[in-house]
């Protein structure tokens, strides 16, 4: 049988979900993809072998590791540039016209530190990282956007669409 791109890269992708064991790859395989009930794992691993599955996959598991720090040092920075800026609504130090938008501020801030702690609190916790970019962008236009930063946001808005799709290229399942 002929198999297509997109039926080794799905192929890739299990095998290395299944660390990297050719037999409960073709196992899930074959319950996932209907097309591919007739698989076999001397055909996953003539891939394997051919495509240099193994250096494939060590890249990737580095740049993986390499992006979860990134994002840790991230939420550290976040983490303190949030507790700084509730540290500071409640002392005073930035000025609110009426008292129900301080609240409201403080409530915000305390809301993002809290999805922040609790996400990282789950150690076995796997990254969603589409969706954690995508709450990035959505907090970093929102920023812009409060610091009248508008050419920014607009030059920023006039990509998603094309950011949106280099996600889910990037991250798709």
């Amino acid at each position: 049988m002929a198999y297509e791109q997109k039926d080794i890269r799905q192929a890739f992708q299990t095998w290395r979900q299944f660390n990297r064991n050719v037999e409960k790859t073709v196992r899930e395989l074959r319950r996932e993809y209907p097309h591919l009930k007739n698989i076999s794992v001397p055909t996953v691993s003539s891939w394997r072998d051919k495509y240099d599955w193994n250096s494939q996959a060590d890249r990737l598991d580095l740049l993986e590791q390499k992006f979860d720090s990134e994002i840790e040092n991230v939420e550290l920075i976040l983490l303190q540039e949030l507790g700084q800026s509730l540290k500071d609504l409640v002392a005073g130090k930035i000025h609110v016209d009426r008292p129900i938008e301080k609240i409201y501020a403080e409530v915000k801030v305390a809301h993002e530190l809290g999805t922040i702690v609790n996400r990282r609190r789950q150690a076995d916790h796997k990254i969603d990282r589409r969706a954690l970019f995508l709450e990035l962008l959505e907090f970093e236009l929102r920023y812009l956007t409060e610091q009248g930063e508008t050419e920014l946001v607009e030059a920023l808005a006039q990509h998603l669409d094309g950011m949106g799709a280099a996600i889910d290229k990037e991250y798709a399942s």
